[in-house]
């Protein structure tokens, strides 16, 4: 999952930062949270005489957001979860796009 590598690197990098990188100066339970906003797009494909492949349909910004509690034992080991929220499905998305064609060939 990309936000808990990215909210682990943070933690790690403020510990060390505070407490110097040593596997001991990590012991606990560390609540973390991340946010990322991208701009998506999805298309349809098409395949008509005139023309085959993808077609733009449309673009937006999808927001995720993740939380989630990673408990270390000190000596170098982790344990944790994470729940992510607001996945853009591409695929999904692909799908709410639909084409066709002409009676002249053209999508």
């Amino acid at each position: 999952m990309k936000i808990s590598a990215i909210a682990l690197c943070i933690l790690v990098s403020a510990t060390a930062a505070f407490a110097g990188p040593s596997a001991a100066s990590l012991k606990g339970a560390y609540s973390v949270i991340a946010h990322a906003a991208y701009h998506q797009s999805w298309y349809a494909e098409v395949s008509c005489k005139n023309y085959s492949g993808p077609l733009y349909a449309g673009s937006g910004v999808a927001n995720e957001a993740g939380d989630g509690t990673f408990t270390f034992d000190g000596k170098g080991s982790m344990t944790g979860s994470a729940t992510m929220d607001g996945n853009f499905d591409q695929d999904l998305s692909n799908a709410t796009a639909t084409w066709g064609c002409t009676a002249d060939g053209d999508p």
